[in-house]
């Protein structure tokens, strides 16, 4: 699993010292795909084990608990290195109750959500987020194909994604307008939304 390196599905974490920062890591595994994350391993694959491992677990399920809302199923394994080491393995499955967020303030519980984009968890823009919460209903979304619908694709006649401002610019839509335009192709499996750190692009969705 460490040789693969990590991904889209795996993380490394060489000891819970900041558990306030690996919760970002549950909480993109969580709103995406799921994945494992490893504690007790190095970024550059080295597996140096937790000495205290017990403690280590402890210090990790109450983070869970407490930083992530709402709260994130996970199961754990422990992998035996040696008799003084241990290696602990978190899986977690993409969740039904999505958005979920890392807590940062916790007397406000307010917080931001993450979804995972290759080998990193990425804060999910404020579009994201109303697409992961619309599609834990999993209702068919029905709209009627007008004005703003065709500027879409025009707009993919010359480029294969394109982002909210290229949507805004093209068109000359408001920004309400054209969020709420690429939020409803996307949920009614039109458009596929792909996160990024800077801007979101959206593109015609493959079958």
């Amino acid at each position: 699993m460490v040789s693969k390196g990590e991904g889209q599905y795996l993380e490394f974490k060489t000891k819970v010292d900041h558990p306030d920062k690996i919760v970002k890591e549950v909480v993109a595994f969580a709103n995406s795909g799921g994945g494992r994350l490893l504690i007790g391993v190095e970024d550059d694959g080295k597996i140096s084990g937790l000495k205290y491992a017990d403690e280590e677990a402890f210090e990790m399920a109450k983070a869970i608990q407490n930083l992530c809302k709402p709260t994130i199923k996970f199961s754990l394994e422990k992998i035996a290195l040696n008799e003084k080491k241990q290696i602990l393995v978190y899986s977690f499955k993409e969740s039904k109750k999505k958005p979920h967020y890392a807590v940062e303030d916790t007397k406000t519980g307010l917080g931001k959500a993450y979804v995972r984009v290759e080998d990193k968890s990425v804060q999910a823009s404020k579009e994201l987020k109303l697409i992961l919460k619309g599609q834990r209903f999993r209702k068919k979304i029905s709209f009627e194909f007008g004005e703003n619908e065709r500027a879409v694709m025009k707009l993919l006649e010359s480029k294969e994604r394109f982002t909210l401002k290229e949507f805004i610019n093209h068109s000359g839509v408001s920004y309400k307008v054209a969020s709420a335009t690429v939020i409803t192709l996307v949920l009614s499996n039109v458009l596929t939304i792909i996160p990024s750190e800077k801007e979101d692009f959206y593109k015609l969705r493959e079958y």
